[in-house]
């Protein structure tokens, strides 16, 4: 059994149910935020290690919740209690060719480092931005949008990473609403903050109330996480290989779904029925996963640039290659590759849509050299996204249900770790573009910044023009 440490409220502690409701989002389902910040993860994680690609694979599995529980000390019982059934689901999040959780493991030699290292951030941390990247590559943070884990679940969630052939690390992690009537720390530590890790304790430290200050420590020992890597049937990293496993178990997939087509969404009833994702939680990850990592999802032709790499993304084994995607998301590769390649003086012409996308320059005089980037264009109409395999409006796999004209523009953004920010078809951009008049042509816009850090002007505003975008 696994060592706990449950910290005890204090007056600057940052409660668990605060830090889940931080990460409040009324119009994405809960698996779109966990793709989104899963994949930016790993994603930063690579950065500045060798390769072309980084590789990111989610496994939906099954264990057995009495090995489980049986090695989380303090809440064991209550587990047993709430989790009797004799298999439950859990969603595995793994990255390769990346970092791992590197760093120190001590709260002292964690506070006298600047950057302290991701293990202890992401770990241990809440509220942190990332400090790994000078260069405006890194997207995401070590803050509160790494609740996402602890939302997916129960509130329990596993770390094990391997930050070299000869060190790995394994530590549990939990974050819940004491207010909830199945909080598991309510009952076992009335005066806990809502927080609790399971690792190694420190030998003078077995048995005492702790606080904020006492260390936990992952376990080490290879032999010991294979035997907990083996309740999820989970192979460890192997040879050479470096990288980071989530594991979050007790996942609820009807929950998960949520809110994928909302009741007021405007979609007939027949078509939703048409949709083998609406229903399912491994089809609609892939396709979640597309709509917001398409532009590097097997995109190799970013081996041109040396700051990107490609994305390698697998769920339950599978692959998910650039061709298999839906046309929709091959036409946002394709417009964000266009986009990139103009912003380095180059011409990008590959795929099925390269002779009906524009590349234009989108000037600014608020940023050195007067130019923030390119935006590429395309008019496509839908009877050209059906035979090539679309058979829905693409607004249903972009899940854009609120637009005052079917035609109306789709404008999509990115930083340089290539997550789509969002897909526009309101707003100043949206506006300025011309709506084509014939029905049934859409209009697709990807703008790609040369700088992410030099396209918002002091007062936030936005500093590109849209008037440059052709009509």
């Amino acid at each position: 059994m696994l060592d706990a440490l449950i910290p005890p409220y204090t007056h600057t502690s940052a409660s668990g149910g605060g830090i889940l409701k931080a990460l409040q989002n009324d119009t994405m389902p809960e698996i779109d935020l966990f793709i989104r910040e899963s994949i930016q993860n790993s994603a930063d994680a690579a950065l500045g290690m060798e390769g072309d690609f980084s590789r990111i694979e989610f496994k939906i599995g099954s264990f057995n919740p009495k090995k489980l529980n049986a090695e989380l000390e303090v809440v064991s019982k209550e587990l047993d209690k709430q989790h009797p059934e004799a298999t439950a689901k859990f969603i595995e999040v793994r990255d390769s060719r990346t970092t791992g959780l590197t760093g120190p493991v001590t709260i002292k030699e964690a506070q006298s480092l600047e950057d302290h290292g991701n293990y202890f951030k992401l770990v241990f941390e809440s509220g942190e931005e990332q400090t790994n990247s000078t260069a405006g590559q890194a997207g995401g943070s070590w803050g509160y949008g790494k609740s996402v884990y602890f939302r997916a679940g129960i509130g329990l969630v596993m770390y094990y990473s391997r930050i070299s052939p000869k060190e790995s690390r394994l530590i549990f992690a939990m974050i819940e609403n004491k207010k909830n009537k199945n909080s598991l720390l309510r009952k076992a530590a009335p005066d806990s903050v809502g927080r609790a890790w399971w690792g190694v304790l420190p030998a003078g430290a077995k048995g005492k109330k702790v606080d904020h200050g006492t260390d936990i420590f992952p376990i080490t020992d290879d032999s010991e996480i294979e035997r907990i890597l083996n309740i999820f049937g989970l192979e460890p990293f192997r040879k050479k290989d470096t990288g980071t496993s989530i594991v979050i178990p007790y996942i609820d997939e009807k929950r998960l779904l949520e809110g994928i087509f909302p009741d007021d969404c405007g979609v007939n009833d027949d078509v939703i029925k048409l949709c083998p994702w609406r229903d399912n939680l491994e089809e609609y990850m892939k396709l979640s996963i597309s709509r917001w990592y398409a532009p590097k999802i097997s995109n190799k032709s970013l081996n041109e640039f040396p700051e990107h790499k490609w994305l390698d993304v697998r769920v339950n084994d599978e692959p998910i290659r650039s061709q298999d995607m839906n046309p929709v998301f091959r036409l946002a590769q394709e417009l964000y590759s266009s986009a990139l390649y103009a912003n380095a003086g180059l011409e990008y012409k590959k795929g099925d849509f390269c002779n009906e996308i524009d590349v234009v320059k989108i000037p600014s005089k608020r940023v050195q050299g007067g130019v923030a980037g390119h935006a590429a264009v395309a008019r496509i109409p839908f009877a050209e996204l059906q035979r090539l395999d679309c058979p829905h409006n693409p607004r249903i796999y972009l899940r854009l249900f609120s637009f005052k004209n079917d035609n109306d523009p789709i404008v999509m953004f990115s930083r340089t770790p290539g997550l789509i920010l969002d897909y526009k078809n309101a707003g100043p951009w949206a506006q300025k573009i011309f709506r084509s008049e014939e029905e049934e042509v859409y209009t697709f816009v990807f703008f790609a910044p040369i700088c992410d850090k030099e396209i918002k002007a002091k007062d936030g505003s936005s500093v590109v023009s849209v008037g440059e975008i052709p009509a």
